[in-house]
């Protein structure tokens, strides 16, 4: 009985050795005792005389224990498939004078009872010489358990695979060196169309088209037909599965090597990603309409925060100008509550000084010409006077005072001012002051009252040489200008043709906190003791009320003072008629 296994490709007969190693004995303990496999060798009738390691080892005996044994009393041997008991002896000689070999497969019975399968090979060695002692029996044994074990571990492991991998819904290929398939589970077969007996043993080709490999895998795979085409398999970068009508199903695939029963398998997991594909489509084109719409959202919201923004600009600014004109209004009222206070006060005060004016010159024909007398009633006539000038002022604060309108040169005020005796005690006062005039020789005439005019030039000034130390510069401008709005917006002005007057001094400035209130009567940044009355500006802002005009101050802290009066031109008949 023969049998394929790798038993098999131990040597059926030892002829041939060389003389001189077989009769060498340390090289034949050495080499018998180091083969795993059970060694026995008997005489030519069968008494046992060795047994390597292995053998006490498989059979679970000792070597003591069976020298000088016959080889059927130490090894039984059952047939593997009937069971009946295998004789172990052959005598050495057959008839026709040939030594007996052969190779068998049994189950070798242990003394504890335990069965062991063998593939086992027996030979006859020696000389044929039927008076030679030295010829001798050999049994090779090999336990063929654990073999069997795994290749039934395999075997199970395989079906186990097989089941695992049609259960799955992934798409599972194994391909041989020889790029033949040789497993198609049955997702494959379910998207294919191809059942496995039609797949099984044919080239992966057929069923599969590949993308582009890479360079390297190319040309491995023309230099090794195995290690090169696992390489340019694992090198693809896209799959598509062959159908039943020819359309080709695009897959997402895993590939890898591995090695089954010593030979080189490629497997091949592919996922069918057409509902994927169609799903990132769908994605896609969602993705793109929620851009669109974020988009147009974004836009919309850009355009809505920008209008908010302009409303809220446009509120606080409607909001600063009411806060401006409520200002504005609380003090033209306050100004105009003052006026008619100081204009009673003026009344008043000008019923009492009417007898003050008259009495001083009659006093001087009824009393004595004493000197000292006469100083007394100088006195009283003098502060009589500086009390009527008083009133005369609140009556221009008042706007209660005639002023007659009429076209005249704010030029020629300005000029009969700086003739005035005032002005030359300012010059006297601080001769370090430096005057600058720029006058416009071709300025248009205003309707104006020349006297009052004439007031409002000299508190400016005035006001302008208190604002300076023993040097300064002082700057007096005239010009016609067109104007619409204010610097610092003290009011709302008509827009128009403006003769106007600038006041420039290099003073110390007015605190901004203090602007609001210069205008208004016996308010004063002066310190005390110092020239003035407190109703220098009041008058000026009540002059300019009554030309119709309007007032303007810029100053800073340190950089001096401007001020400017703006009056309208007055339309001669020329000038009406250039209109």
């Amino acid at each position: 009985m023969t049998d394929p296994s790798p038993a098999s490709n131990l040597p059926h007969s030892l002829e041939g050795v060389d003389d001189s190693e077989y009769t060498n004995p340390t090289h034949w303990l050495s080499v018998l005792n180091s083969i795993v496999d059970a060694v026995i060798t008997t005489d030519r009738f069968g008494v046992v005389d060795f047994l390597n390691p292995g053998a006490e080892r498989m059979i679970g005996v000792t070597s003591s224990d069976c020298l000088g044994k016959g080889i059927n009393e130490i090894l039984e041997l059952r047939d593997e498939y009937s069971g009946d008991p295998m004789p172990c002896y052959r005598h050495a000689d057959q008839e026709d004078g040939s030594s007996e070999d052969m190779s068998f497969r049994a189950f070798l019975v242990r003394p504890d009872g335990d069965k062991v399968l063998v593939d086992g090979t027996f030979a006859m060695i020696g000389p044929r010489s039927e008076n030679d002692q030295s010829r001798k029996s050999v049994w090779v044994l090999r336990d063929r358990s654990k073999r069997q074990f795994s290749e039934a571990y395999l075997r199970e492991s395989e079906e186990g695979f097989t089941r695992l991998a049609d259960t799955t819904a992934d798409v599972i290929i194994l391909v041989n060196a020889e790029k033949l398939i040789t497993f198609w589970n049955h997702a494959a077969a379910a998207l294919s169309g191809f059942p496995p007996k039609d797949v099984i043993g044919k080239e992966l080709s057929e069923f599969v088209r590949f993308g582009k490999a890479t360079k390297e895998a190319s040309e491995t795979t023309q230099t090794d037909s195995q290690i090169g085409y696992f390489n340019y398999l694992e090198s693809i970068s896209q799959l598509e599965i062959v159908t039943t009508y020819g359309e080709l199903i695009p897959v997402e695939a895993s590939l890898s090597s591995i090695q089954l029963r010593g030979s080189w398998f490629t497997v091949l997991i592919c996922r069918d990603v057409r509902e994927r594909k169609r799903a990132e489509i769908e994605i896609n084109r969602y993705r793109l309409q929620l851009e669109d719409l974020v988009q147009e959202r974004t836009r919309e919201l850009v355009k809505t925060n920008e209008q908010l923004k302009n409303e809220i600009a446009q509120r606080i600014h409607e909001e600063e100008q009411r806060r401006k004109l409520e200002e504005r209004v609380r003090r033209a009222e306050k100004m105009e509550s003052l006026g008619i206070l100081a204009g009673g006060v003026a009344h008043d005060l000008n019923n009492l000084l009417s007898p003050l004016l008259g009495y001083p010159q009659i006093l001087r024909t009824l009393v004595p010409a004493d000197r000292k007398i006469q100083h007394m009633i100088e006195q009283i006539e003098t502060a009589a006077e500086d009390a009527v000038a008083i009133v005369d002022d609140l009556h221009t604060f008042s706007r209660r005072s005639r002023c007659n309108l009429k076209p005249i040169s704010l030029n020629d005020v300005v000029d009969r001012f700086l003739k005035s005796s005032i002005y030359d005690r300012l010059r006297r006062r601080k001769p370090g002051v430096e005057v600058t005039l720029q006058l416009d020789e071709k300025l248009p005439p205003v309707n104006g009252s020349s006297p009052h005019l004439m007031k409002v030039v000299m508190n400016l000034v005035v006001n302008a040489y208190d604002a300076m130390g023993e040097e300064g510069s002082l700057v007096i401008e005239t010009a016609a200008t067109d104007r619409a709005r204010l610097m610092n917006g003290y009011e709302s002005m008509i827009p128009g043709k403006y003769v106007f007057l600038r006041v420039t001094d290099s003073g110390e400035g007015i605190p901004e906190d203090k602007l609001e209130r210069i205008f208004e009567p016996y308010f004063s940044t002066k310190q005390m003791n110092e020239s003035g009355t407190g109703l220098g500006l009041a008058i000026v802002y009540g002059v300019v009320k009554d030309h119709h005009g309007y007032y303007d101050v810029i100053s800073r802290v340190g950089e001096g003072t401007t001020f400017l009066i703006y009056l309208p031109e007055a339309l001669t008949e020329d000038r009406s008629t250039d209109s």
